[in-house]
C-alpha cells in the first residue's frame, strides 16, 4: 500500500495541491469557528497565531484530508483500470466508508478540542450531546468538507479520463506520423517539398536515388522543372550522372510548417516510354510489312480490270472482282487491327477542323449503298441540316459512321437503316437506327471493349470486331461520345454526339 501511495504521490502532484487547498480552506473555517463560536480571539489572530491545541487539531484534520485524497485517488485508479460494475460498486463503497470514517474522526477530534479548550464536559457528552451552536458548526464543517471531497473525486476521474483520451490521441497521432513516414520513405515515386520560390525543403530516398544526390545536397537547391498544382504532366530530368529521365509529375499545394509549399510526386516512366516507342516502331513495321503487299495486290487487280495487262474475259473479270473484294476485306481487317493497337498505346492523333457534317455522312454511306440495295434494305435519311458544321477530324468521323453503318448492315437482313442528324445545345447528334436482330444487355456491356473482342477468333466474313471499339475511341478523341440502345428482335440505335463549330453556320 505504501509503495502505491508513493507512486501516486510521485505521479500525481495534483493530490498534494488539492490536499493543500482543502487544508487552507479548513484552516480559515477553523479560525472563523474559534473566533465566532468559541469566542476565544479575533479571526486574524486565530488564523495567524492559533493556540497549541487548535494548531494540533488543524494539522491532524489536514493530514486526514490528505490521506482521504490519496485514498480517493487510489480507488479512482483501480476503478478506471477495471470498469466492471462489480469493481465500480466496490470502489464507491470503499470511498464512502473512508468518508464516513473521516467524519467520525473529525467529530471526535473536535469534541476533544472543545473539552480541552473550554475545560468542561467529558468526551461522551461532547460527542453525543454537543451544544446547538457546536452541532451546527460541526454539521456545516462536515457537510462542506464532504462536498469538497466528492468534488475532488469527480475532478480526479474527469482529469484522468481527459488524460487518457489525450494520451490515446497522442499515440494515434504518433502512429499516423510513423505510418506516413514509412509510406514516404518506402514510396517508389520521388517526393519533393518545395517552397514558394521552388527551393527544395524535403526529399525522400526515391528522390535521392533518381537524381543521384543525397538529401543534404538537394535541400536548398532550386527545382528547375515545370510544375502545375493540381495537374499531371510529363517532364524530362537530367540527373547528376547526365542520364535523362522521363518523369510523370503531379503537384499539390500544402502547408509545410508555417509556410506555403508544394508537394511534388515524380514517377520515373522512362521504361514505359521505351516500351511505348518499341510498340510504335513495331506497329510501323507491321503496318508496312502487311499493308504494302496487299496494296500492291489491289493495284495489280485494278490494272488488270482496266485492261492494262491485256484483254480479259468476262469469267476472268468475275474472278478478279471476287479477289478484289476479298483483298479489300483483308485490307480493312488489318487496318482495324493496327488502328485498335495504336489507340491502346495512345499513338493515334486527331486534327480537329470545321467540318460540314452532311458531307461526311454522304461519303460514309456511299461505299455501302450497293450492299444495302443487294440485301433489299431501305436506307432512309431523316432530319438533316446541310448547314450543320462541327469541330471534328473529317477522316476519323467518317470512319466512325462507316463502322456503325457496317455493323447495322451486318446484323440487319430486312427492314431499314435510318440516319438522322440534328443540333442539340452545343452538340450535333447523329442517330443511326436499324431494324435488325438487336443485342442483349450482356452484349451491350462489352460492345466497346477491345479486350473482349480480342478473346474471340476473327470471323472471315465479319472481321475482327474492333469497329465499334475504334468508333468509341475516335469519338472520345474528338470530344464526343457514342451510346447504344437495343432490344433483341427489335433493332439497335446508335447515337453519336460531337461539338458544334463555335462560329455561325454558313447561310
Amino acid at each position: 500500500m505504501r509503495d502505491k501511495i508513493d507512486s501516486l504521490l510521485k505521479k500525481r502532484w495534483d493530490i498534494v495541491w488539492i490536499g493543500a487547498v482543502l487544508g487552507f480552506v479548513y484552516w480559515m473555517w477553523q479560525s472563523f469557528r474559534d473566533a465566532i463560536v468559541l469566542q476565544k480571539t479575533s479571526f486574524i489572530h486565530s488564523f495567524l497565531f492559533p493556540d497549541l491545541i487548535s494548531l494540533a487539531t488543524r494539522l491532524l484534520v489536514i493530514c486526514t484530508f490528505l490521506l482521504l485524497c490519496i485514498h480517493a485517488k487510489y480507488i479512482q485508479e483501480k476503478v478506471l483500470e477495471d470498469r466492471s460494475a462489480r469493481n465500480r460498486s466496490a470502489g464507491f463503497w470503499a470511498f464512502f466508508i473512508a468518508a464516513v470514517g473521516f467524519v467520525v474522526l473529525y467529530w471526535i477530534i473536535d469534541s476533544f478540542q472543545d473539552i480541552i479548550a473550554q475545560a468542561k464536559g467529558d468526551i461522551v457528552e461532547r460527542v453525543l450531546t454537543p451544544g446547538i451552536t457546536v452541532l451546527i458548526s460541526r454539521g456545516l464543517s462536515v457537510l462542506f468538507l464532504v462536498i469538497l471531497v466528492f468534488l475532488i473525486q469527480y475532478l480526479f476521474i474527469t482529469r484522468r479520463k481527459a488524460d487518457k483520451a489525450l494520451k490515446a490521441a497522442h499515440n494515434q497521432l504518433a502512429r499516423s506520423r510513423e505510418n506516413l513516414n514509412k509510406i514516404v520513405t518506402y514510396d517508389v515515386d520521388a517526393v519533393f517539398v518545395l517552397n514558394e520560390k521552388k527551393k527544395i525543403l524535403f526529399v525522400n530516398p526515391a528522390a535521392e536515388k533518381m537524381l543521384q544526390k543525397t538529401a543534404d545536397q538537394l535541400i536548398g537547391e532550386s527545382f528547375n522543372y515545370s510544375i502545375s498544382a493540381g495537374k499531371m504532366h510529363e517532364i524530362e530530368i537530367v540527373n547528376d550522372q547526365g542520364e535523362t529521365i522521363n518523369g510523370e509529375v503531379c503537384a499539390v499545394e500544402i502547408t509545410w510548417g508555417t509556410e506555403k509549399a508544394v508537394l511534388v510526386s515524380l514517377r520515373d516512366v522512362s521504361e514505359r516510354k521505351q516500351v511505348e516507342q518499341i510498340r510504335q516502331n513495331f506497329l510501323s513495321l507491321i503496318s508496312h510489312r502487311l499493308k504494302s503487299p496487299i496494296i500492291g495486290i489491289m493495284g495489280a487487280i485494278e490494272n488488270m480490270l482496266e485492261g492494262l495487262a491485256g484483254t480479259i474475259t468476262e469469267k476472268q473479270r468475275e474472278y478478279l472482282l471476287v479477289m478484289k473484294e476479298n483483298v479489300t476485306v483483308k485490307y480493312y481487317l488489318i487496318e482495324d487491327l493496327l488502328t485498335a493497337l495504336r489507340l491502346e498505346v495512345g499513338g493515334e492523333e486527331v486534327q480537329l477542323e470545321q467540318t460540314v457534317l452532311e458531307d461526311v455522312i454522304d461519303r460514309a454511306i456511299k461505299p455501302y449503298e450497293m450492299a444495302i440495295s443487294r440485301k433489299g434494305i431501305k436506307l432512309q435519311k431523316g432530319k438533316t441540316n446541310s448547314k450543320l458544321r462541327v469541330n471534328a477530324d473529317p477522316k476519323k468521323l467518317e470512319k466512325v459512321i462507316k463502322n456503325v453503318i457496317h455493323n447495322a448492315l451486318k446484323f440487319t437482313s430486312e427492314g431499314h437503316i435510318r440516319i438522322e442528324i440534328q443540333a442539340k445545345g452545343k452538340n450535333a447528334l447523329i442517330s443511326i437506327e436499324d431494324s435488325g436482330c438487336g443485342m442483349s444487355d450482356a452484349t451491350i456491356k462489352t460492345l466497346f471493349q477491345m479486350e473482349k473482342k480480342a478473346q474471340t477468333l476473327p470471323d472471315a466474313n465479319i472481321g475482327m470486331g474492333f469497329g465499334l471499339f475504334i468508333a468509341k475511341k475516335f469519338m472520345q478523341l474528338q470530344n464526343g461520345d457514342i451510346e447504344v440502345t437495343s432490344s433483341l428482335g427489335k433493332g439497335t440505335s446508335f447515337k453519336m454526339s460531337i461539338p458544334l463549330h463555335t462560329k455561325k453556320n454558313i447561310g
